[in-house]
């Protein structure tokens, strides 16, 4: 069974930030606890495994729109041992 990540559809994201007029600091201090800028960055960023799924829901609800929109299921490509000759 393929295994899934959340990446961020970081166009949609920025336009939806902007739309609502909202920054990232914004957002940050609207989340429940508040956090740093920083922690938002890293929730956009790729690749980085902290994505927790109340922050991706949060910060959905927050801009008006589903989670699996704003950060898509991305399938993690299996890393296969390098075989020894």
């Amino acid at each position: 069974m393929p295994e899934y990540k959340r990446t961020c559809n970081k166009d949609f994201f920025f336009s939806r930030l902007h739309m609502k007029g909202l920054t990232v600091e914004a957002l940050a201090l609207l989340l429940h606890p508040p956090l740093q800028r920083t922690a938002i960055n890293r929730l956009v960023s790729p690749g980085d495994p902290y994505k927790t799924e109340k922050r991706i829901k949060e910060v959905a609800e927050i801009l008006g729109e589903q989670d699996v929109l704003l950060f898509p299921f991305a399938p993690v490509e299996a890393q296969h041992p390098a075989r020894e000759e």
